[in-house]
């Protein structure tokens, strides 16, 4: 008898459980807010990324830093001044000028290379977000 009555209160106990757990999803913050990096600051880790990832010269190295610069002011600014579909179009010319000018600098072998690792680290960040919010959603019982 003691058993039985202890097993019930044991499956009482464990029905409250999924109840918290998907209580304390809720109280978790949803978007956390990470420190806005300047466009210098943007512009130095890219330049370090495709640094450390292809090698450059001293010339190409100045000019691809300068170049990265440039883009990463004038995206803030058109941030500022687009919004919707004229912001994408300001944009898609921004990256087009950057990545032309980038190539003229240095090569298309080297460019070709940086947007193939670029592109990978773009799928495993979007494979990271994508697993993240499906262990965030709760569990249907």
């Amino acid at each position: 008898m003691k058993k039985i009555i202890a097993l019930g209160i044991w499956m009482l106990a464990a029905l409250h459980l999924p109840a918290q757990d998907v209580q304390t999803r809720q109280d978790a913050p949803q978007n956390v807010q990470h420190e806005k990096l300047t466009a210098e600051q943007r512009a130095i880790r890219k330049f370090r990324q495709m640094h450390s990832a292809i090698s450059l010269d001293e010339a190409q190295a100045a000019k691809a830093r300068q170049i990265l610069l440039e883009f990463e002011q004038n995206k803030e600014a058109v941030f500022a001044q687009f919004t919707g579909p004229a912001r994408k179009t300001k944009m898609q010319a921004l990256r087009n000028e950057r990545d032309t000018r980038l190539t003229d600098v240095m090569g298309k072998e080297k460019f070709d290379a940086w947007e193939k690792i670029r592109k990978a680290k773009a799928e495993e960040h979007k494979a990271a977000v994508k697993q993240k919010n499906q262990s965030e959603l709760p569990k249907e019982e």
